[in-house]
């Protein structure tokens, strides 16, 4: 009788771990067959009980890609993505990664039902500021192909006080 009281409050114990916190700022490079490479800043906020996620991938439009799908399990973080709105049409993707132990990396793979699975491995970074191209950004997709949505275009002074954080993302390729 003791071994199966002491075998529950494992359980119990175990069962009331509280889930890692995963807010912060994220970056990594994903290579998408066809495309490449394309840097990304995840940056997740605590919205509730869940999580807010934008992921920027500047190379590819201003407008981030978001989702408040997120489930945690131990250490297992899934992240699932579907929108439908310009530039994101037809969007359906998710992140399924593991957190390391130490906290300050999630590895894990992008997975587009019956097109591909590509690696993803962010790294936990201080905020930075996102920097857009001075020029048009090109929307690169294999579902979509190429396309362009507007000029993206910011005033000069505004790109010289805003951090670059390409020259950051080096460090994780």
């Amino acid at each position: 009788m003791r071994y199966i009281t002491a075998l529950l409050a494992l359980v119990l114990l175990a069962a009331s771990a509280p889930s890692p916190d995963i807010s912060g700022t994220w970056q990594g490079t994903i290579i998408v067959p066809g495309i490449g490479k394309l840097p990304r800043v995840m940056r997740i906020a605590k919205a509730g009980s869940g999580y807010d996620v934008k992921i920027y991938s500047t190379e590819e439009s201003e407008v981030p890609i978001a989702t408040r799908n997120v489930k945690i399990d131990g250490s297992t973080i899934t992240m699932a993505f579907d929108m439908n709105s310009d530039p994101w049409l037809n969007y359906h993707r998710t992140y399924q990664a593991t957190l390391s132990s130490d906290g300050k990396s999630l590895s894990g793979t992008w997975r587009v039902p019956g097109v591909f699975n590509a690696p993803m491995v962010y790294h936990r970074t201080p905020p930075v500021m996102l920097h857009m191209p001075a020029h048009g950004v090109t929307r690169r997709s294999r579902s979509h192909g190429p396309r362009l949505a507007g000029d993206h275009s910011r005033p000069r002074d505004e790109i010289s006080r805003v951090l670059d954080h390409t020259s950051r993302l080096r460090q994780f390729k």
